[in-house]
């Protein structure tokens, strides 16, 4: 579950559309596994923008309820992402997972003039570590909004999507993703015309990567609304419930 959702990555692909305001915007998706749903994510935008080292920030919390029984006790878990109202650049970045046993509570600080990113916990505030990202570099909550300027009326099908992931705090790697096309799709109550992604490199262990596919919605607001996945451990897939804007 951390590794879901403590991402960071930039996508290289340059067809970006026009600014949006993604202020006071609320999304809940549901998390199935085998068909049973398995939790809830919420996403929530605050109205109000914030100031982290005198920028202007959208203020992002994302968080999870466990809905039936994975083998987790008691788990917890927060992420509040703080990101550039004008480059949606991710400015910093906190945390928090609980799973019963080992409690995270971490913070992430990026300074894209000097292209550094430090990372430390709560509990160890002097235990700090530093190292550098590439240009562009966004957490999953910025991405997400980063996906949703892409120009998709610009991509061909089987046209590529590069970015690199960072998948735990010191770590990056190169992904790809290939656009298919629209298609229909049905998530929560609705069937709409969705873009397609695939994942196209690299392989991950324990995972069918070439299962993976997203949806998002092929409208003006253009969401992240399905993606499933064939795993060693059962076949996932997150829906969108509900969108409010």
């Amino acid at each position: 579950m951390k590794k879901i959702f403590f991402v960071v990555f930039y996508f290289v692909f340059s067809v970006v559309k026009a600014q949006i305001n993604p202020a006071g915007e609320s999304f809940v998706y549901s998390l199935s596994k085998d068909g049973n749903q398995a939790a809830e994510i919420y996403l929530q935008t605050d109205k109000k923008t914030s100031q982290i080292n005198q920028v202007t920030c959208y203020k992002i919390t994302g968080f999870a309820k466990i809905t039936a029984a994975l083998g987790i006790i008691n788990f917890d878990n927060k992420i509040t992402s703080w990101i550039d109202v004008k480059s949606f650049k991710t400015c910093k970045v906190h945390a928090y997972f609980d799973d019963g046993k080992k409690k995270t509570n971490y913070i992430v600080e990026c300074n894209h003039a000097k292209r550094l990113l430090s990372a430390y916990s709560l509990e160890k505030p002097n235990e700090k570590k530093t190292f550098t990202f590439a240009p562009n570099t966004e957490d999953a909550w910025s991405a997400f909004f980063l996906i949703r300027r892409t120009d998709f009326s610009k991509l061909k099908p089987n046209d590529l999507i590069n970015f690199n992931m960072i998948t735990d705090e010191e770590k990056s790697q190169a992904i790809s993703l290939k656009y298919l096309g629209k298609k229909t799709m049905t998530f929560g109550k609705k069937t709409q015309e969705c873009y397609i992604l695939a994942w196209a490199s690299p392989e991950i262990e324990g995972i069918k990567t070439k299962s993976i596919r997203i949806a998002i919605t092929a409208d003006k607001e253009q969401i992240p609304a399905k993606m499933y996945v064939d795993t060693d451990k059962g076949f996932f897939s997150i829906e969108l419930k509900s969108f409010i804007k």
